[in-house]
C-alpha cells in the first residue's frame, strides 16, 4: 500500500505542475472550427506543408474494440454466423440466370411465393416458409470451442439491415413483383438468460441495398404478456443488444401485411425474397469536426492532442418501477416496452494523443466519480493476485505506473487450476444511482517483441447481467502502451462487480507464453444526455480559480444539444478524465428565455480587449434565435467533481425582444473591423446575416448591419429604409477576409458583402454567384442557382494560382448539396459578379468555366485548404495546393486547387511501371467505413484528421506505418486507370430490345450492340416505363463482385443499385458486365423519381485489396455514358 500512496502523491503533484503551464501553440495548429476566428479555413502554405502523401497512420477505435460488421448471406460465404431454411421450401436463383434480378447480394438468392396471413393480428400466421440468419453459431460464441471467434463474441449493440434483390425475377414466363410488406422477426438476448423478439415490415419492391430494420416511425409488432403480437410505432431507431454469449436470430416469412384501400391483403402471388442480413456494431458517430493543438502535457514536454465530440448510444436507464416482468404488459408505457431496443444519445468529448490513445473522455451528465483506475501496485482489496503472478524478469516498455505482473499460460481447461488476478473497484455511480453502465479498459505495456505474449488472453467481466468472456490479443500494441476496451456493462454501486484475468489459453501452441496483468479502468458511460455536434475550441486564456486568483489555463470549449456551453481542462486529470471550469447555463430551462439545442453551432472564443486589458469572451448562437456573449474565464467556483459557473455578458436580441425567426445553426465568425471595432458575424435561418457589436452594453448589443437589411425608420433628413426580402436559410458559417464577409445560403448562391457597413444598419453587396440582380426575387438576366449550400462553409485562400490564368488570386472554395466543389474569385470581377476559376477541359480546344465533377454525395463538410502530395506520385514530388473535403457518401477527397474541373488528367506510373493518365482533379482520397462524412477535416503540423458517421477518427501523415493494431478501416482511392481489369469499363443506356438481346437471350455483347446501328436514345420516360442500364468491359474479375453500383442521377435525386456481375465473351476474351432495369414508378412500388428532372446514367466500381503489410487499397471510379446523355421524367402519372 505504501507504493500506491507514493504513486497517487506523484499524480497530484504532476497535475499541479501542468495546470500552471501555458499552451505551446504553434502557427500550424488547428485549434478551432475553420482554423481561426475569421473562419477562413486556409492553412499557411509558407509554413504548413500539409499531410504530404497522407498515409493512414492511426485510427480510433481499433478493430478489437469496435468489433466487425457481419454480412450473413444465403450463399454461405460468411465471416461468421449462418443461414438456414427452417420450414418449407424455397427456390434458389443464381444471378447468371437470365430470369434473375441482378442486384442480389452475391451470387444467388432465394424466394418463395407470398401468401396472405390467416390472422390479421399475427403477421407470421399462414406462412409456409421460414428462413433464419444468425450473427454467430453457438460454437463461435463458446470460448472453449475450437470455432470460438473473439471478434464476433464481443458484446455490443447491433444495427440490423437486410438485403434483397429488386422486383423483376421471372417465374416461368412472368416477371414477378416483390412483396410490399415482407415480415421479418428479430430474436435477441436480454438479461442473464432470456430472449425477446419483435416483428418488422419491409417493402421489398426496390432492393439492391441495405434496408435497416427498426427505423424511427416504422411499424413494428411486439409480443404482449398474453402472447399476442401487438402493433406499435417505433419512436426512435432500434438497436439490438448482443451479450457475446447467445446469438441474435433474424427470421423471414413468405407472408406480407400489405393491404388494398379496403383493408384486404393483396400481395399473394408476389415474391418474398431472402438474401442477406447485416449486423453492424453500434459504435457511435462523429458529426463534430476534429481540432488539434500543441499542449504542454508535462514539464518540458509538449504534444499535439486532438479533440472532438462524439455521439454514442447507450441502453436507456430503467424508469422508476421498471421490472423485466412488466415490460410486455400492454398497459406499460411504450418506452418501457421497448426498453431493450431503444437507446439514449450521449455526447462525449474526447481528447487523443497523436498515436491514437484516449487521453481523457468527458461524458455529459456524469458528476462525481467519472472513472476508477485499479493498478497492480494498489494491492488488496481492489487488486488481488494469486501467487503465480510475479514481477517480470524482462520488463516490457511503458507499463502503467511503472510496474505490472505476469505469469505463464497454461492449457488446462479446468478452472480450478487457473491462476487469477482480480480488479475489484469501489464504484460510485453519479446522481445517486444504484447501477450505471461502465466501459472497462485494461492497460497493456508496449510489446517490444522480446517477450512471447499470448494472443488469446482471457478476461472475465462479472457484471449485473452475467459473466462475459473477452479475449484480448496482448501482442498487438507494438507502438506503445495502450488501453484496450473490454466492452460496456451495467455495474452496481460498491464492489459487487469485478474483472478477472486467468492464465488459461485455448490455443495449444500458446501454452508457455506470457500473460500480462497491469491496470484496469472503469469509466462511467453517462446517461440521459444530448449529443455533441459542435466543434470544440482549444484556447489558452486566464481562468479564475477557486482561491480567487487568475492564471493562464489550457481550455476546451464546446456546445451541446442539452442547451449548455462547456469549458473543460484541456490536459486532463491523468486518469482518463478531465474536469470542467464552468458550464453555462446550469439549467437551460431556468434561463430567460429558455436556451435551446445548439446543434452544429460551435463556440467562438476571442480576446476583444486591447493592450494590457484582456477581455476574453465566448460567443454562441442558439436554436432559440439568440446570440450570447459569455465571460470565458468563469467565476472560479468549480471543484474536482463539479463544474463551476460563468456569467452572461449580453444576449441578442434582448430578452424582452422577439427572437430571430427559426434560430441559428451557423457558427459565429469574428474580426476587429477597421474603423469600427470588434465584430461578430453570424447567419440566421431567417435568411439574414447579422454583424453585431462584440462588446455590447446594458446586457445586450446592437447590430452594426444586417444583410439583407431590415426596416430602418426615418433618421433626421434620411427617409425610412424599407425591409428587404430575406434570402433562403443560412446554415453556413461566414468567412471574413480582406474587408469582406463571405457566406452562402440554401438558395444555391454565394454572397460577398462589405465587412464595414454603409450606415443605418446596412452594408452593400460586392458580388453574388451565380449572379442575380435582387435575390430572392427572380429577374430577367439572372443566372440559375446551383444546388443549395447547407452547412458547407466558404474557405478563402490568398494567392492561389488556378487554370484561369497564371496570376495568383484570392480564391473562395465551397461545396453544394449536389456534390460539386466550386472555386470562385474572392475579389470579384468588379460588376457585382465573380467568376468560376476552374475549367472543364474535356474538350481541350474549348475550355469553359466549371465546378468540379459530382463527387458522388452531397457536401455538407466544410473544406480545408492545404497541400498534399498526389497519390501514386514519384519520389520527390512536391506537395501541391489542394482542397480537402468530406462527402455524404463516406468519402474524403483532396481536390486540386489549380483545376478540379472535368477532363483534367495527370500522368502516373502503374504497378507495371507503365505511364497512365488518371483523373487530375482528385489528388488523393479515402473511403471511410461509413455512409457520410459530415465533419470538416483538420490539418495541423503535417497531420490530417478526418471523422465520419462510422464513429472512427482517422489520422494521416506524410510517413507510413500503422500505429494502431488490427485491420485498418476503409481504404485509399485508386483511379481505375491503374487497375487493368477496369481500363475498358463503359456504361450505356439501352433500349428494351437491345437489353433483351444482351441480357436475356445472350445473342450479342454490349460492345457489338454499341458498335452497330442503333435507334436514337430516348430523351424522355413516362412513369411505368423502364430504363435499361448495362456496365460492361470489365476484365479479370472474381465473382461475387457486389461492388458494381449502377446509378441514375439528377440534381434532385440519385437512384443506386448495387449489382452482381456476369461473364460474357468478346473477341475471344472473358469480360464481365453488370446490368439493371430501373422501373420508373411511384414510390409505393419503386424509387423516388422527380418529374421534370434530367437524369444521367453512371457506373461506380469499388474494390478493396489488402497488401502483405496490411495496407488496404480501395479502387473507386465512376464512369458516365459517353458521349454525355441525359433523359427526363416526363409526367407524374403512370
Amino acid at each position: 500500500m505504501k507504493m500506491a500512496t507514493l504513486r497517487k502523491g506523484f499524480l497530484v503533484w504532476w497535475i499541479g505542475v501542468i495546470l500552471l503551464a501555458p499552451m505551446v501553440a504553434t502557427a500550424d495548429d488547428f485549434p478551432m472550427f475553420r482554423l481561426n476566428p475569421q473562419r477562413t479555413g486556409a492553412t499557411n502554405l509558407s509554413s504548413e506543408s500539409g499531410p504530404g502523401r497522407a498515409f493512414l497512420r492511426w485510427w480510433w477505435p481499433a478493430q478489437q474494440e469496435r468489433g466487425i460488421t457481419l454480412e450473413i448471406d444465403r450463399d454461405g460465404v460468411n465471416r461468421a454466423g449462418d443461414y438456414a431454411v427452417i420450414r418449407g421450401s424455397v427456390e434458389t436463383v443464381n444471378i447468371l440466370n437470365a430470369n434473375a434480378a441482378t442486384d442480389g447480394f452475391r451470387d444467388s438468392y432465394d424466394y418463395a411465393i407470398a401468401v396472405n396471413p390467416t390472422d390479421a393480428d399475427d403477421p407470421t400466421s399462414g406462412a409456409t416458409v421460414e428462413v433464419r440468419w444468425r450473427n454467430a453459431t453457438p460454437d463461435e460464441l463458446d470460448p472453449n470451442s475450437a470455432s470460438y471467434n473473439p471478434l464476433v463474441a464481443r458484446p455490443t449493440r447491433y444495427r440490423i439491415a437486410v438485403w434483397f434483390p429488386s422486383s423483376g425475377t421471372r417465374v416461368g414466363d412472368t416477371e414477378r413483383r416483390n412483396v410490399r410488406a415482407a415480415v421479418f422477426r428479430v430474436r435477441y438476448p436480454v438479461g442473464a438468460n432470456q430472449y425477446r423478439e419483435m416483428l418488422f415490415l419491409v417493402d421489398q419492391t426496390a432492393g439492391g441495398g441495405w434496408v435497416r430494420l427498426g427505423t424511427a416511425g416504422s411499424t413494428v409488432y411486439h409480443r404482449n404478456s398474453a402472447g399476442r403480437w401487438e402493433r406499435m410505432t417505433l419512436p426512435a431507431d432500434a438497436t439490438f443488444p448482443f451479450d457475446g454469449r447467445r446469438p441474435i436470430e433474424v427470421y423471414a416469412y413468405n407472408t406480407s401485411m400489405h393491404t388494398d384501400d379496403n383493408g384486404n391483403f393483396d400481395d399473394a402471388g408476389r415474391l418474398a425474397v431472402f438474401d442477406a442480413v447485416q449486423f453492424q456494431p453500434e459504435i457511435g458517430a462523429f458529426y463534430s469536426s476534429p481540432v488539434a493543438a500543441t499542449i504542454q502535457v508535462a514539464p518540458g514536454r509538449a504534444e499535439q492532442l486532438v479533440y472532438i465530440g462524439r455521439i454514442e448510444r447507450a441502453s436507456r436507464e430503467p424508469v422508476a418501477g421498471f421490472t423485466d416482468q412488466n415490460v410486455d404488459n400492454p398497459g406499460t408505457a411504450e418506452d418501457e416496452r421497448l426498453f431493450y431496443l431503444l437507446t439514449e444519445e450521449i455526447g462525449v468529448m474526447y481528447c487523443y494523443d497523436n498515436v491514437g490513445r484516449v487521453v481523457w473522455r468527458y461524458p455529459l451528465n456524469v458528476t462525481g466519480q467519472r472513472a476508477v483506475t485499479v493498478d497492480d501496485a494498489d494491492g488488496a482489496p481492489t487488486f488481488l493476485a494469486d501467487p503465480a503472478w510475479l514481477a517480470p524478469g524482462i520488463p516490457q516498455p511503458d507499463p502503467f505506473g511503472g510496474s505490472y505482473l505476469q505469469t505463464v499460460a497454461v492449457g488446462t481447461s479446468d478452472p480450478i487450476t487457473w491462476a487469477r488476478v482480480r480488479w475489484q473497484p469501489d464504484l460510485q455511480p453519479s446522481n445517486g444511482s444504484e447501477t450505471a453502465r461502465y466501459t472497462v479498459y485494461v492497460w497493456l505495456p508496449q510489446n517490444d517483441g522480446l517477450v512471447q505474449r499470448t494472443t488469446v488472453a482471457r478476461y472475465i467481466v462479472h457484471h449485473e447481467e452475467g459473466d462475459t468472456v473477452v479475449e484480448v490479443d496482448q501482442t498487438a500494441n507494438t507502438a506503445s502502451g495502450q488501453w484496450v476496451s473490454l466492452g460496456t456493462y451495467r455495474m452496481r454501486r460498491g464492489s459487487t462487480n469485478y474483472v478477472e484475468l486467468v492464465n488459461y489459453v485455448r490455443k495449444a501452441d500458446e501454452v508457455g507464453r506470457v500473460v500480462i496483468a497491469d491496470a484496469a479502468r472503469f469509466v462511467e458511460q453517462g446517461t440521459g444526455a444530448s449529443g455533441i455536434y459542435s466543434t470544440p475550441v482549444v484556447q489558452t486564456l486566464p481562468m479564475r480559480l477557486p482561491d480567487g486568483t487568475v492564471a493562464d489555463r489550457q481550455v476546451v470549449f464546446f456546445t451541446a444539444n442539452d442547451g449548455r456551453v462547456y469549458a473543460l481542462d484541456a490536459v486532463g486529470n491523468g486518469d482518463g478524465t478531465t474536469f470542467s471550469y464552468w458550464v453555462w447555463p446550469r439549467e437551460p430551462l431556468n434561463e430567460n428565455p429558455t436556451v435551446g439545442s445548439f446543434g452544429y453551432s460551435s463556440p467562438l472564443v476571442v480576446n476583444i480587449g486591447t493592450g494590457g486589458s484582456p477581455d476574453w469572451r465566448v460567443y454562441v448562437a442558439n436554436s432559440n434565435g439568440r446570440v450570447y456573449s459569455l465571460n470565458a474565464s468563469g467565476n472560479g467556483d468549480f471543484n474536482a467533481n463539479n463544474p463551476g459557473s460563468t456569467s452572461r455578458i449580453w444576449i441578442y436580441p434582448a430578452a424582452n425582444q422577439a427572437a430571430v425567426v427559426d434560430g441559428f445553426v451557423s457558427t459565429p465568425a469574428f474580426n476587429r473591423t477597421s474603423g469600427v471595432g470588434p465584430t461578430i458575424f453570424v447567419g440566421g435561418l431567417d435568411g439574414r446575416l447579422y454583424a453585431l457589436n462584440a462588446e455590447g452594453s446594458g446586457g445586450t448589443t446592437t447590430e452594426r448591419w444586417i444583410y439583407p437589411g431590415k426596416y430602418e425608420p426615418p433618421s433626421g433628413d434620411n427617409p425610412a429604409l424599407p425591409e428587404e426580402l430575406p434570402l433562403d436559410a443560412i446554415s453556413t458559417t461566414p468567412a471574413v477576409f480582406d474587408g469582406k464577409v463571405y457566406f452562402a445560403a440554401a438558395d444555391g448562391r454565394v454572397y460577398c458583402v462589405r465587412e464595414r457597413g454603409t450606415g443605418r444598419r446596412r452594408t452593400e453587396r460586392v458580388w453574388v454567384w451565380p449572379y442575380a440582380q435582387r435575390p430572392p426575387v427572380r429577374t430577367a438576366g439572372d443566372e440559375d442557382p446551383v444546388e443549395p449550400f447547407l452547412y458547407s462553409s466558404p474557405t478563402v485562400a490568398a494567392g492561389v494560382v488556378t487554370v484561369a490564368d497564371s496570376n495568383p488570386r484570392d480564391v473562395l472554395f465551397i461545396g453544394d448539396r449536389g456534390g460539386r466543389m466550386y472555386a470562385l474569385d474572392a475579389q470579384g470581377t468588379g460588376d457585382g459578379r465573380t467568376e468560376l476559376l476552374w475549367r472543364d477541359v474535356t474538350d481541350p480546344a474549348n475550355p469553359r468555366p466549371s465546378g468540379s465533377q459530382e463527387l458522388g454525395g452531397a457536401i455538407y463538410s466544410s473544406s480545408t485548404f492545404t497541400q498534399v502530395i498526389p497519390s501514386r506520385s514519384s519520389t520527390g514530388t512536391p506537395a501541391v495546393p489542394a482542397v480537402v473535403v468530406g462527402t455524404m457518401d463516406g468519402l474524403v477527397v483532396a481536390l486540386s486547387a489549380f483545376n478540379s474541373g472535368p477532363g483534367t488528367v495527370r500522368s502516373v506510373l502503374d504497378d507495371a511501371n507503365n505511364t497512365r493518365n488518371v483523373r487530375g482533379d482528385i489528388l488523393w482520397g479515402w473511403r471511410t467505413e461509413g455512409q457520410a462524412v459530415f465533419a470538416s477535416p483538420a490539418v495541423a503540423n503535417n497531420w490530417l484528421y478526418v471523422a465520419g458517421d462510422d464513429g472512427i477518427l482517422y489520422a494521416f501523415s506524410p510517413t507510413g506505418g500503422f500505429l494502431t493494431p488490427g485491420e485498418p478501416p476503409g481504404g485509399e482511392l485508386v483511379d481505375a486507370a491503374l487497375v487493368p481489369s477496369l481500363q475498358n469499363l463503359a456504361v450505356e443506356v439501352f433500349s428494351a430490345e437491345e437489353y433483351r438481346r444482351i441480357v436475356q437471350r445472350r445473342e450479342a455483347t454490349p460492345e457489338e450492340v454499341v458498335a452497330g446501328s442503333r435507334p436514337p436514345r430516348k430523351t424522355g420516360y413516362e412513369w411505368g416505363e423502364t430504363v435499361y442500364v448495362i456496365a460492361y468491359g470489365m476484365q479479370g474479375l472474381t465473382p461475387p463482385a457486389r461492388s458494381i453500383t449502377l446509378v441514375l442521377r439528377s440534381r434532385a435525386a440519385t437512384i443506386n443499385r448495387t449489382v452482381g456481375v456476369v461473364p460474357y465473351t468478346y473477341e475471344g476474351q472473358t469480360r464481365w458486365m453488370a446490368y439493371h432495369a430501373f422501373r420508373i414508378t411511384p414510390t409505393q412500388d419503386g424509387d423516388a423519381w422527380t418529374p421534370g428532372a434530367a437524369y444521367t446514367a453512371a457506373v461506380r466500381v469499388t474494390a478493396t485489396t489488402t497488401s502483405g503489410g496490411g495496407q488496404t487499397t480501395t479502387t473507386s471510379t465512376e464512369r458516365t455514358v459517353t458521349p454525355y446523355y441525359e433523359f427526363r421524367i416526363l409526367h407524374p402519372i403512370a
